[in-house]
């Protein structure tokens, strides 16, 4: 029963098998904690401001960054349980991808507590917004690259455009060597377009 103590007498005995010693250990047995809260909740847009006084919700994802979209719940206990949409999703990590090919999306996430009866319920309403975001900038991971035909023989350059939510996310990439035909590709990612020379 939940704060109640255990007396546990432990005997060790050496080798000899005549020199013993005894120790007792007090065992206290803790309720099963009660919290059914979330302390953080982000999501892959970046967009989600999270209010721990909320259970509700309601903001726009760009049309660009919602795509493999999911949020990342962390309880407030440890030992509590999270599922979004039904899912078991470990506290700290992403959900599974959440499906805005509609332009919209209500998601519940609950959060259960480690007694097994407390319970609260996080509700996101989630319109994509498919508003133009032309890019304003593109950064490189590297500004200069060196290929060694013997040794090094690939890189890779990583683009980043800004903003995050821009919406056109094809990258051309081309070369000054005939050698090296120009290519033009979608970015792999919403915020890490990639291209290999």
């Amino acid at each position: 029963m939940p704060g109640a103590t255990s007396a546990i007498a432990v005997l060790v005995t050496a080798d000899d098998r005549t020199t013993t010693a005894s120790y007792t250990v007090m065992l206290t047995r803790i309720a099963a904690a009660s919290d059914a809260t979330l302390s953080a909740l982000t999501d892959s847009a970046g967009v989600l401001v999270f209010d721990p006084t909320q259970t509700s919700f309601t903001y726009e994802v760009p049309v660009a960054l919602a795509t493999d979209y999911t949020v990342t719940p962390t309880a407030h206990d440890p030992h509590a349980s999270i599922l979004v949409d039904g899912t078991p999703v470990t506290s700290g990590t992403a959900s599974p991808v959440i499906d805005l090919s509609s332009g919209a999306a209500t998601v519940a996430i609950a959060v259960f507590a480690e007694d097994g009866i407390g319970s609260n319920t996080y509700t996101l309403h989630i319109t994509v917004n498919q508003v133009t975001v032309p890019v304003t900038g593109i950064a490189l991971s590297a500004s200069t690259l060196r290929l060694d035909t013997s040794f090094t023989t690939t890189a890779r350059l990583v683009a980043t455009l800004s903003p995050a939510g821009a919406t056109d996310r094809g990258v051309s990439w081309s070369s000054n060597n005939p050698a090296w035909p120009a290519s033009t590709r979608p970015a792999r990612s919403p915020r890490s377009p990639r291209g290999r020379r």
